[in-house]
């Protein structure tokens, strides 16, 4: 960060802006009535703000308490009554879970990482809503490459799975209409590449 003694001299401010801002979306995270697009918004302003000041402790400490939530929320969420958005509350448990196994040593978290996104693709299907299975299929690539960056003994098999998910993103990114998702995508496929 290029103006850290800057971010420094306005440590009590941004100290009481960020308790006043996790007490707001643990209060949302309380609510089991608040949809999972708000818990989603308030949550991605809260991680915005953590990464913005270097509040790592903070939002070490709030990821468990994020990934507490989703569980209630699909919990809550009955898949038959509303499938996209239990589809979607898996998404977002993967990603909790994602953000807490690329910081454990172990495999565990990102295993159930990948496990909630194969269940969110079971709902997230290519020909429903192309775009959110791509997105999905993205998430798991990610997961695949870090499982392939803990996991020596299954290291091949786990970037090979990463590899077949971006491939698949990549049938529905195009250059043309989804450029930067096309460049993100083919970046990572870049990345697993030159893993393998």
């Amino acid at each position: 960060m290029e103006d850290v003694g800057y971010y420094r001299a306005l440590e009590p401010r941004l100290q009481f802006e960020m308790a006043q801002a996790l007490g707001e979306v643990r209060e949302t995270l309380g609510r089991v009535s608040d949809t999972t697009e708000v818990i989603e918004g308030r949550t991605s302003e809260i991680l915005r703000r953590f990464d913005e000041f270097g509040g790592q402790k903070q939002r070490d400490d709030f990821i468990p308490a994020l990934e507490d939530r989703l569980v209630a929320a699909e919990a809550d969420r009955a898949r038959e009554r509303d499938p996209l958005h239990w589809a979607m509350t898996q998404m977002n448990l993967g990603n909790a879970l994602s953000v807490l196994g690329e910081r454990e040593r172990g495999t565990v978290r990102l295993e159930e990482a990948v496990t909630a996104y194969r269940l969110a693709l079971e709902e997230r299907t290519r020909a429903r809503v192309p775009l959110q299975w791509a997105t999905t299929q993205e998430n798991m690539a990610l997961a695949e490459k870090a499982l392939a960056d803990k996991d020596a003994a299954q290291r091949a098999a786990h970037l090979q799975a990463a590899l077949d998910h971006v491939d698949r993103v990549l049938e529905i990114y195009n250059i043309d209409e989804l450029q930067y998702q096309f460049e993100r995508a083919t970046r990572l496929r870049e990345r697993i590449l030159a893993a393998m």
